[in-house]
């Protein structure tokens, strides 16, 4: 098998090498990811993204039970969902739209945990920790963002005034 940028439309072309002969293709599949004649990746990235959505469905009652441990929940994202996502990304030749459908994905994602924090009553333990202000000095240099910060980026980039009530409407969040 073989890539080439020449339109395949004609019909299937062949190179010998010796006694071996290969056909050229536009597009084949190699450890999982699709390597295509133009060097296009976003089909490849939707197909992740889709992934990754049903990943996420798939994994919703084990994320959302209180039984595990949060660290535990943590790790399972990072390995699961995020790992498939961003498999062999640093390969890729990420255009902007590329880069924004990547970025869309976990600011939907962000947000709709955080409409969730929002929702819960609060005596949860994630509503305290949300809403308690950490007391004490930061280190000097730039302070790395807070999980609230980067809610709070993508607040803004969407234009919601006070999130919060928003928020805690479920249909309209």
């Amino acid at each position: 098998m073989l890539v080439t940028k020449k339109d395949c439309a004609n019909g299937p072309a062949y190179i010998e090498i010796g006694s071996y002969k290969f056909e050229a293709v536009c597009s084949f599949t190699y450890l999982g990811s699709e390597v295509n004649c133009k060097n296009d990746i976003s089909d490849e990235i939707k197909k992740r993204v889709v992934a990754a959505n049903k990943c996420l469905h798939g994994l919703r009652k084990h994320l959302k039970s209180q039984l595990i441990p949060r660290k535990t929940k943590t790790m399972m994202y990072k390995v699961l969902i995020r790992s498939g996502l961003s498999y062999a990304s640093e390969t890729w030749p990420l255009s902007r739209s590329d880069e924004r459908l990547l970025s869309i994905f976990e600011r939907v994602k962000r947000l709709e945990w955080a409409g969730h924090i929002i929702r819960a009553s609060e005596n949860r333990t994630i509503k305290k920790m949300l809403n308690t202000k950490p007391e004490g000095n930061r280190r000097v240099g730039r302070p790395r963002l807070r999980w609230e910060e980067y809610v709070w980026q993508d607040i803004r980039i969407l234009g919601v005034k006070n999130w919060r009530n928003v928020a805690s409407n479920g249909e309209e969040w």
